[in-house]
């Protein structure tokens, strides 16, 4: 069955921000409800992909989309990437009920890691993927050229969706990194802060990832207290485009067992 993700927009203190939701509340085997999952998209905006139906499955699950990104407004104050963490974080407290799993990817994992450093109280379990924010000696980053960063990004293109976004659409979104001032590659002051985030977490990683160097890993796993860190073959930054079922079937082991996660045998062949 296909989900169907509506669009909403949030009121909140510092102003609205725009969303999709969609998917249904499952239960854990202890028949608890499970916690909410907010995904936070890339510096290219929002496309709904494989993975977002696949995640659905049994998961209510939350998609912002940054201020200035797919034609949205700016929120007056929010020009950083720390404030926009606190908007995120606020969007979780006042939609969400105030806790709830995070899933970052690419610019989507530099927020999530400020959001789970200042706001601990509002995150659960944290995965990053292809995350970015942690890129030392200026290593990786996007190219200008247009073909090579689709090159880049995507091993697997064909595994896209189709894209309705004009061009220019696309451009102006990752233009929006100037407004809060995302070109730096190494964000230090929260290299120095990773040490307090409290929530376990999972890095995920392409085995042909270019955009982002293998030193960011290191830097995540030598200073994140408990994380677990898995690479998945065949995949460019585009992670969860180019291994969708991969993807899934490591992020949902992780999200369902938590603690538990690193005796799951799944998960060694969802990376290999």
């Amino acid at each position: 069955m296909t989900v169907k993700f509506e669009r909403k927009t949030a009121q909140l203190g510092a102003g609205t921000l725009d969303y999709y939701v969609g998917g249904e509340t499952g239960t854990d085997e202890e028949g608890n409800a499970r916690l909410p999952l907010v995904m936070l998209h890339g510096a290219t905006g929002h496309l709904e992909t494989e993975v977002h139906q696949l995640l659905a499955e049994g998961r209510r699950i939350y998609l912002p989309i940054t201020p200035g990104h797919d034609e949205t407004p700016h929120v007056s104050g929010v020009d950083s990437i720390e404030a926009l963490a606190a908007l995120v974080a606020e969007f979780i407290g006042a939609e969400l009920g105030g806790r709830c799993d995070l899933l970052g990817y690419s610019l989507g994992g530099w927020q999530a890691c400020w959001i789970a450093v200042n706001h601990p109280e509002v995150v659960e379990l944290l995965v990053l993927a292809g995350c970015a924010g942690f890129r030392p000696d200026d290593k990786g980053g996007m190219p200008a050229d247009p073909a090579e960063l689709l090159h880049q990004l995507y091993a697997h293109p064909e595994n896209l969706p189709e894209d309705t976004r004009s061009a220019a659409a696309k451009q102006a979104n990752v233009a929006n990194l100037d407004h809060y001032n995302l070109r730096e590659p190494l964000d230090q002051p929260l290299v120095d802060r990773l040490g307090d985030i409290q929530s376990l977490t999972l890095i995920l990683h392409g085995t042909l990832e270019q955009i982002i160097p293998i030193e960011t890993c290191r830097i995540l796993s030598q200073a994140i207290p408990n994380q677990y860190l898995v690479y998945l073959y065949d995949a460019a930054h585009g992670l969860h485009v180019d291994q969708p079922e991969r993807f899934h079937e490591v992020v949902r082991e992780f999200l369902n067992r938590g603690v538990g996660f690193i005796v799951n045998q799944g998960t060694k062949s969802a990376a290999e």
